[in-house]
């Protein structure tokens, strides 16, 4: 099978062999990509054990070859015409009737495995063929590569992708105008403590815890800003996964590529959920932590505790 034997199409056997197995490592459809290797495996194992039968029936068949070159009743027959069996006598002509021998049964040897192997080829060729063909038909064109659902998917997805950030627009208006008024009142509160006719350590201690609130407000809505920008990228990312998903399974060609699609979707949103659920804690955690740490430390302090 490795012998450089030349086709008809200008290409060596080895280059005919390497085509083909490039051809069938291209074939998209997995059942058939695997039904066409078993079939190179069972022609190889076939060429394998008719070789096995040529190599320990060689020395045998090189010398009935040999002996007939040599018998002077079959002479005519086997020698050059005019010649006779005369150039195959002396210790000379056996020598030269044993290496016309081997020579001769080693070409028909590999002649007749060829012939195994091409039995197979064009089996396999033709259904190579084939399939390219069938692959061909399904291969949408580039400028029709859309389908009506793709498009129709892909606008979907581009108008609650634009809900979402004008919904986190508005929540972090809201904070800002919160945050504001916070700002404002704190402001006036200083003022009348300032104006007032308490005792100056009680307008400070009031003040204090004012200022504790409003900085526990300002982080909590800072926060609630930073959680809805979290939860609107981890929606984005399921979108566009989702979205990614079913262009795929439109293009599936299958039932065995489909199932092998989903299956691979499923696993990576399930790494994609978990993963955003532990962002999404240990951000809430952050948030409530920073959220009272204003008011803890305010208290602490009031009590004269050590934070």
């Amino acid at each position: 099978m490795s012998e450089a034997v030349e086709s008809g199409q200008g290409k060596s056997f080895e280059e005919l062999e390497a085509v083909r197995a490039q051809r069938i490592k291209e074939v998209r459809e997995p059942l058939e990509r695997a039904s066409l290797q078993h079939e190179v495996h069972l022609r190889e194992k076939e060429v394998s054990e008719k070789r096995a039968e040529q190599e320990a029936s060689f020395k045998e068949r090189v010398e009935r070859l040999r002996n007939e070159k040599t018998n002077p009743s079959n002479g005519h027959g086997l020698a050059p015409s005019g010649h006779g069996n005369a150039r195959y006598r002396g210790s000379n002509g056996q020598i030269q009737a044993e290496i016309e021998a081997k020579a001769e049964t080693q070409a028909n040897d590999k002649a007749y495995l060829h012939g195994i192997a091409n039995k197979h080829n064009v089996g396999i060729d033709e259904r190579l063929d084939t399939l390219d063909k069938l692959q061909a038909k399904q291969r949408p064109a580039p400028e029709q590569n859309q389908s009506p659902l793709a498009e129709r998917l892909k606008k979907q997805k581009v108008e609650r992708a634009e809900e979402q950030r004008q919904r986190v627009e508005d929540r972090a208006a809201r904070a800002e105008a919160a945050h504001k008024v916070i700002e404002h009142r704190k402001s006036e509160g200083a003022e009348k403590a300032s104006g007032g006719s308490a005792p100056k350590p009680a307008k400070t201690a009031a003040e204090e815890a004012t200022s504790a609130f409003e900085s526990s407000a300002s982080a909590a809505a800072k926060g609630l800003v930073a959680f809805n920008q979290k939860a609107l990228d981890a929606l984005r990312a399921n979108a566009e996964a989702n979205f990614d998903f079913l262009k795929s399974v439109i293009g599936a060609k299958s039932l065995s590529e489909f199932v092998a699609l989903q299956g691979e979707h499923v696993r990576k949103q399930a790494d994609a959920i978990t993963a955003q659920a532990k962002e999404m804690a240990a951000l809430s955690e952050k948030i409530a932590a920073e959220s009272v740490e204003p008011i803890k430390t305010q208290v602490a302090k009031a009590f004269k505790l050590a934070v």
